[in-house]
């Protein structure tokens, strides 16, 4: 005879904190499980799988990273836009697989992603290095900074299904390490209230317009398959090109 296990309310809670137990940090930060793509055009009402939240979604493998995260307006923009970020990651993830048939394309979208890596490695980094010069030429405030108390993170759960989304989550955290020192630059004294807003909407603004290019590519892509046509390699090109330009550019 097979044992069976009898689970009481109290031996679940226990369980359950054990495993939230996992995730925190010194800081005792606030969890927000976010359930990534939780829906999908045409299919919202589907019953969610709680320890697979896309499997009626993907049948294929999916991972998992948790990221606390300290800035507190980089939290508001997840708080309102990350269920439709992670939707719009999903959706990409269909389309890098789409392009895949045709070996001009995928090397298009290929380049495509490795160009946005270095842009927005370079963006990040020079908003970075440009807060470090200051510090330098404040340098009699920076022992301030040692005194900032870090607020307790914000801790965010990515679920995906392809790995062209680490890029976005090395985007997200170097975010949140510029940001977080810009608000302690703030703090100390070191960088003015209007430049430290001007500076934090750069870097805010720069990962709005990430997530807004695979929209609009994903959006291309549906009306084409909407239409019965192929992507060619030209049109496609195209699209990639504006979409650097016109999205990407911080001006």
């Amino acid at each position: 005879m097979s044992e069976i296990s009898v689970t009481s309310p109290e031996k679940n809670a226990q369980a359950l904190q054990a495993e939230n137990d996992l995730l925190k940090t010194n800081n005792k930060p606030r969890y927000i499980n976010i359930q990534a793509a939780a829906k999908q055009s045409g299919r919202l009402g589907v019953k969610i799988d709680n320890s697979n939240p896309l499997s009626h979604i993907a049948p294929h493998s999916m991972i998992s990273d948790v990221k606390p995260l300290l800035s507190r307006s980089l939290v508001h923009l997840l708080d309102r836009n990350l269920n439709r970020y992670m939707e719009s990651a999903l959706k990409f993830s269909g389309l890098i697989i789409l392009v895949g048939r045709n070996k001009e394309l995928a090397d298009l979208l290929s380049g495509w992603l490795d160009n946005y890596k270095i842009r927005s490695q370079e963006t990040l980094n020079q908003i970075d290095n440009d807060l470090s010069e200051l510090i330098e030429i404040e340098s009699h405030k920076a022992p301030r900074m040692k005194h900032v108390e870090e607020r307790a993170p914000d801790v965010f759960k990515f679920t995906f299904s392809h790995p062209y989304f680490w890029i976005f989550l090395d985007m997200i955290q170097k975010a949140d390490d510029v940001l977080s020192k810009i608000d302690a630059m703030r703090l100390a004294d070191i960088i003015s209230s209007v430049d430290a807003n001007e500076k934090s909407e750069e870097v805010i603004t720069f990962v709005k317009r990430s997530f807004k290019t695979l929209d609009l590519l994903n959006v291309k892509a549906d009306k084409r398959r909407g239409k019965n046509e192929n992507l060619s390699t030209d049109d496609f090109n195209a699209i990639l090109i504006n979409f650097d330009t016109h999205v990407l550019n911080i001006k």
